[in-house]
């Protein structure tokens, strides 16, 4: 007996780039097969036969020719390890011939002569020659249907040879019943063959698609990953060249703002000094550059902060009439001198305290209504806040001691009418560094900051801004802001709420007595400009040039008030003050207030993390320091406490 099995017929394609590797696989998969597992199984299969034949041999002779019974045991052995012998020294060496073909046929002959010498009956034979088919069943239809020829021509052959030998064996109809039984059977599993076939094609086919598959899927994850390094070194390169931009800013920031703290101090100074007019016309042009470089300056740096995501937003409880009555002091001269009535109009059922970001909000109120003022010639500008009914998502206060009320929403408008836009012009009206045309730009100068800059803003606060607008009829910008109604607020907790990027309010009230002022600063100028308006404010001020002999100063003798530049040789502002801070008796140590022209988010909060209780930057205003030396009077200890 033989049980074989089937090369691995319509296998799929290689993967591409490992047609080789496949190769090599495949062929030792074959002489595994050839050299290996079929001549194993036919051992086995001729071993058990020989089993048969012997012990039916020896049933059949009452304690039979042992002899003969061994010998054909030797005969099977023999033959089977003769032909994985063979197997295994000619796979892949006798070219075209087949030798499992050839063994297939050698074995029927090795079967006849078993069944024959231990005068087995037909239907052993039969059995064996079934099990050839059936062996054959693995290889395809057609190897199937030739052994169901050969193995019924073999039947027919036998048992005539018998029958003439006088030999047991089937006669007349009876042999022809039994050939046709064992042709249709042979016929049927040819035909699962076939089926199998079929099967085996179409699971290689579907193999194939798969490893097809597998391989594009692999590819396209590769380029995937491919793709997702390229972002992340990206997203590297992007933030590096943030932080360098940010860096650059600073730097730039702090480079252009102190040489801008001497001007325009000395501007402010030489003003109160004894002046003709046309001395006092030139002081004025001076002034009104230099706040104008310093516009131009703070709009490039918010824009910049905005972009890169430092821009931080506050949510504190704000008076929207102050507020509007803040821009219309600060816009109204520049108004009424075009001869443009500035009119403010504040819904009556508008909250007396609502929470924001004044700081911000004033900037686009201030951007909008500076621009209205500056666009008309004839007409007026309007300013409108009312109260909408829209269900939009409200900040929440930033201090837990603030009482909310529920959620409201404020319509802001700024009309004018104004020399307009057409629709073109108001497609890219909020696009950063542009205006409606060149000539605005050459008649009314600006950066073309301003509104990109509102717009940013007003979407960082939750609203949404849209202008509408005619050639000659005028514009009007209108935007919306969800926000909270502020309940049982006193304005007298916040006179003291200090924006980290705003000086001290001028609502604070002086004491009427001279503060002890020590000014820490290392570049000459900013000393004098420093140094004569804290004389010229009436206070006393003594004058050091790092921060080393700031911490040694205080130590020596009580300050009321500390001016701490930030950069400084031997020991710089930041670290002074963590010094002053740390050594100084409980509730004893000075206020410090940090100057420089770092401008930025981060530097502020450096500052206040040092231990600084407020924060000028640089150029700062006579009035800017007034009201950090005013506050600071309020609570200065009195001599000798």
């Amino acid at each position: 007996m033989s049980t074989s099995v089937p090369p691995f017929a319509g296998s799929a394609a290689p993967p591409t780039g490992s047609v080789n590797d496949w190769d090599r696989d495949r062929s030792q998969r074959q002489r595994r097969l050839h050299v290996v597992q079929i001549p194993v199984l036919r051992l086995a299969g001729f071993a058990l036969l020989s089993l048969i034949a012997l012990v039916y041999g020896v049933e059949r002779s009452a304690g039979g020719d042992w002899a003969t019974g061994l010998g054909l045991v030797a005969l099977n052995l023999g033959y089977a390890l003769l032909s994985w012998a063979v197997l295994w020294g000619g796979h892949g060496r006798t070219g075209r011939l087949d030798l499992t073909l050839l063994f297939h046929h050698l074995d029927i002959a090795v079967w006849l002569a078993t069944v024959h010498f231990v005068g087995g009956s037909p239907l052993l034979l039969v059995l064996l020659l079934l099990a050839r088919v059936g062996d054959s069943v693995g290889f395809g239809f057609a190897r199937a249907f030739y052994f169901t020829h050969v193995v019924t021509a073999v039947f027919l052959a036998y048992t005539a040879w018998s029958g003439a030998r006088g030999l047991p064996s089937l006669e007349g109809i009876e042999r022809w019943v039994v050939a046709l039984t064992l042709y249709a059977v042979g016929a049927h599993m040819s035909l699962s063959a076939f089926v199998i076939t079929r099967l085996r094609r179409r699971s290689a086919q579907a193999a194939q698609q798969a490893e097809e598959l597998v391989q594009t899927l692999n590819a396209r994850t590769r380029d995937l990953q491919t793709q997702a390094q390229a972002l992340e070194q990206a997203r590297c390169e992007a933030e590096s060249a943030a932080r360098a931009k940010s860096s650059f800013l600073a730097t730039m920031s702090h480079e252009i703002r102190t040489p801008m703290n001497g001007v325009i101090g000395m501007t402010e100074l030489l003003r109160h000094t004894p002046l003709t007019e046309q001395q006092q016309e030139f002081v004025h042009i001076i002034r009104d550059s230099g706040q104008g470089l310093l516009v131009i300056l703070n709009d490039i740096l918010d824009y910049s902060k905005i972009e890169s995501g430092k821009m931080e937003l506050e949510a504190r409880p704000l008076s929207v009439e102050a507020l509007l009555k803040a821009c219309s002091d600060l816009l109204g001269p520049r108004a009424r001198d075009k001869g443009v009535p500035l009119q403010i109009d504040i819904d009556p059922g508008m909250p007396p305290w609502v929470l924001g970001d004044s700081t911000r909000l004033r900037q686009v109120l201030i951007n909008l209504m500076s621009n209205a003022i500056k666009f008309t010639e004839v007409g007026r500008v309007r300013v409108k806040v009312g109260l909408l009914n829209e269900d939009i998502e409200a900040p929440t206060a930033i201090r837990d001691k603030v009482d909310v009320g529920p959620p409201v929403v404020l319509e802001w408008v700024v009309q004018d009418t104004g020399v307009g836009m057409n629709a073109e012009q108001q497609a890219r009206l909020f696009q950063p560094f542009t205006q409606v045309d060149a000539s605005v730009a050459r008649k009314y100068g600006g950066t073309g900051l301003g509104l990109a800059i509102s717009q940013r803003l007003v979407q960082a606060m939750g609203g949404q801004i849209e202008v509408r607008s005619q050639v000659d009829r005028g514009s009007t910008f209108r935007f919306v802001l969800p926000t909270r109604e502020v309940l049982d607020y006193a304005e007298t907790t916040s006179t003291l709420t200090m924006s980290p990027t705003s000086p001290v309010p001028l609502a604070a009230t002086p004491s009427g007595r001279p503060v002890r002022i020590l000014l820490a600063e290392d570049n000459l100028v900013n000393q004098r400009v420093a140094l004569l308006t804290i004389q010229k404010l009436g206070h006393r001020v003594d004058v050091v040039d790092n921060g080393r002999a700031a911490v040694e100063a205080v130590q020596q003798q009580p300050y009321d008030l500390v001016l701490m530049d930030i950069q400084m040789p031997e020991m710089d502002g930041l670290e002074a003050t963590r010094e002053i801070v740390r050594r100084a008796p409980h509730g004893r140590r000075p206020f410090i207030v940090g100057l420089s022209a770092n401008a930025m988010a981060e530097d502020v909060q450096a500052g206040r993390a040092a231990g600084m209780d407020n924060y000028l930057s640089k150029p700062f205003t006579v009035s800017d320091l007034r009201a950090v030396i005013d506050v600071c009077a309020l609570f200065a200890r009195p001599d000798g406490d």
